[in-house]
């Protein structure tokens, strides 16, 4: 005999009372116990999902959900479904739940929420900050909606509309939102309102460490890192698994010269912490620091971190074979237009419509710094912006264009989609540019490199096959600066653009033998990042080793222009070691000056060496430490050699470092190649 249908209410109603109430546990019990006397009741399992979630069991809500969605459907119970898988991690159900809801019911405002909040953790920023402005239209009054739109608004890096977004709620009504208003200020430079907004946050034990890991970036921006990282010390204290306390105080370490301690810290979170991609790629990069991480271990070591499975289908699952006739070829970038693709792809991008008229290129922009394809790509049939999807989707999408052959420019650098390359989005995948390491995936096929980058012998080194370009593996794309300064040779002045983290112990010991070898030589280091703190720290280190800090000088980089000009007071530069210069030996021989290296076996201690052997500057290449010593007070007393590389340099390097037209032929070959491979 059924249950009499007033008797299951009022057991119901029991329950819903206990948990309007907050007594949630006394909710859960009741709700059994009606499950138990009544069998399936989809009312009942919905209010226990909607309490276990409440309780902070969210994986045990999941099968309540679905058995009340069995019986039972509507836009509150997919949404309500939907927060739960959220709060277990899984945003790609938890999005197609909160979508059915509003299909369902258009003005649905937690659905709407669940959508953005989805959409965030999936990396669709735009479809978060659409989602989201919905929600808050719908309810203006919701202070978490609120939140989360102004929070996404920074994270596109729009903190004028994320300000605006909270103006609304005046500042010490939520805690919450007030962390996110000072994250906005310190993004404007208004650290003073930051700082003064912090003292009451800092004091309130709810949002402590957030207000916290907040004063550590305000006293970063004031260029006190050493009172940082007291204050991140403090963090941990109060939270031993802080993640941005512990990855921050890594980052510092290691951006300071101190690669060890903070590759270490690192690499215990990542063991901890596997998903965490953006501190896998930072550590990986960073490895390049140490001395510790020969080439075997650094094959290793990427072998060990390794991205998480994507949750898409098995290659070649979604996969649409290209009939075009023409050979396809997709360029993963975070930027088309800045940094590295500016220097070393630009003029390769005009001269692939000479190159390669019988080849189809896709430019697909994964997000960053910018996503428009820039003048030089004119040539491209399509640029895709794909930095508002989430990687799997990001995945599907350049599966569905059928490329045949797929180029990761970014490899482990910060924007990383480094998941869809181990998924395998193209049926030849190949790593370029930004990638000078193994990747450590087993869906790589080849990896661009030269003879001198890896010589014979170095392919055991490497999870891909190794393509050497008989030219080099780059082009240097010169800026449009002065002739050098002829005079600038004459001066007594070593200089280093390179970054301070790449300045570790045994770079300090060489430097400083240099300098007391040559007691009327300065040197002068320019970089960003510099601070007081580190100014102090630095000149310690060179003080322990008997150089008077008088004789080193420590800038901050400032904009391109400006540290190409600083090559004019100086008339050698110091390439550092192991991880040597790119584009910083490029500008510094461009400008006039020799440049001293001392390569080890990997990909990115043989940079500057390869640049010198295009050059036909082998002898400025040390065998060792000593050697590497020896050769700078060899150059420094040579001052009519310095004089006439100063004059010739740019003679020498057009025809051998800035052929890009060839360079794109033989790139572009060598891609046809792998192809049919």
């Amino acid at each position: 005999m059924s249950a009499d249908p007033s008797t299951v209410n009022d057991a119901l109603r029991g329950a819903l009372a206990l948990q309007k109430n907050g007594d949630f546990a006394a909710a859960e019990q009741a709700y059994l116990d009606l499950l138990a006397r009544f069998g399936s009741q989809p009312d009942a399992e919905h209010m226990l999902a909607l309490t276990l979630h409440a309780l902070g069991r969210s994986a045990e809500a999941l099968p309540r959900f679905e058995r009340a969605e069995r019986e039972r459907s509507g836009a509150t119970l997919w949404s309500n479904h939907a927060a739960a898988l959220l709060a277990v991690g899984n945003a790609r159900e938890a999005s197609e739940l909160a979508k059915r809801a509003v299909r369902a019911e258009p003005n649905h405002v937690g659905a709407w929420l669940n959508l953005g909040l989805a959409a965030e953790i999936e990396g669709n920023f735009g479809e978060a900050v659409a989602a989201l402005s919905k929600a808050l239209q719908l309810a203006p009054g919701n202070l978490a909606i609120r939140r989360a739109l102004a929070r996404t608004q920074l994270i596109t890096k729009n903190p004028d509309a994320a300000l605006l977004t909270l103006s609304s709620v005046s500042v010490g009504r939520d805690a919450a939102i007030d962390l996110v208003r000072v994250e906005a200020l310190i993004a404007q430079k208004r650290l003073d309102e930051a700082a003064a907004l912090l003292e009451g946050l800092v004091a309130n034990d709810a949002v402590r460490t957030q207000a916290l890991n907040l004063r550590a970036d305000v006293e970063l921006e004031r260029g006190q890192s050493d009172v940082a990282l007291e204050t991140l010390k403090a963090v941990v204290a109060l939270d031993a698994e802080n993640r941005h306390a512990i990855v921050k105080t890594a980052l510092l370490r290691i951006a300071r010269g101190n690669a060890e301690a903070g590759l270490v810290a690192m690499r215990e979170w990542i063991d901890r912490h596997p998903e965490d991609n953006a501190t896998a790629g930072s550590y990986l990069v960073a490895c390049n620091y140490s001395e510790r991480f020969d080439a075997p271990t650094l094959l290793a070591e990427h072998r060990h971190v390794q991205p998480l499975a994507l949750p898409v289908p098995e290659w070649p699952g979604g996969y649409r074979k290209n009939t075009s006739g023409k050979l396809r070829i997709g360029w993963v970038s975070t930027a088309f237009s800045v940094g590295p693709m500016e220097i070393f792809f630009a003029d390769v991008m005009r001269a692939f419509a000479q190159a390669s008229s019988d080849v189809q290129h896709i430019l697909y922009a994964i997000g960053g710094e910018s996503t428009t394809a820039p003048p030089s790509a004119a040539w491209a049939q399509n640029a895709r912006d794909l930095s508002r999807l989430g990687t799997a989707d990001m995945l599907q999408a350049i599966r569905a264009d059928g490329v045949d052959v797929l180029i990761d420019l970014v490899g482990r650098a910060a924007g990383n989609r480094v998941a869809l390359f181990a998924a395998r989005a193209a049926p030849v995948q190949v790593g370029w540019l930004d990638v000078f390491y193994p990747s450590g995936l087993d869906a790589m096929d080849f990896l661009i490199s030269d003879p001198w980058l890896s010589p014979a012998g170095a392919d055991a080194d490497f999870s891909e096959k190794l393509i050497r370009l008989p030219h080099g593996r780059l082009a240097y794309n010169a800026p449009p600066v002065a002739e050098p300064n002829v005079e600038s040779a004459r001066l007594t002045r070593f200089i280093s653009l390179n970054r301070f983290s790449k300045c570790g112990d045994s770079v300090i010991d060489a430097w400083a033998a240099i300098l007391r070898e040559l007691p009327k030589w300065t040197l002068l280091l320019k970089a960003q990042g510099r601070d007081d703190d580190l100014v102090r720290h630095f000149h310690d280190r060179f003080a322990a080793r008997g150089i008077d800090p008088s004789r080193v000088t420590i800038e901050g980089g400032g904009p391109y222009a400006e540290a190409m000009a600083a090559y004019h007071r100086g008339s050698i530069a110091l390439d550092p070691f192991p991880f040597s210069g790119c584009s910083t030996s490029c500008d510094a021989l461009w400008m006039g000056l020799p440049v001293i290296t001392l390569p080890r076996a990997t990909i990115a201690s043989r940079q500057t060496a390869a640049w010198l052997q295009l050059a036909g500057k082998p002898e400025w290449i040390a065998r060792d430490a000593d050697d590497y010593v020896a050769k700078a007070v060899q150059l420094a007393n040579d001052e009519s050699g310095r004089v006439e590389w100063r004059r010739n340099a740019r003679e020498i390097l057009r025809p051998t470092v800035c052929d890009s037209e060839r360079l794109a032929r033989e790139l572009i070959d060598a891609l046809r190649a792998a192809a049919n491979r």
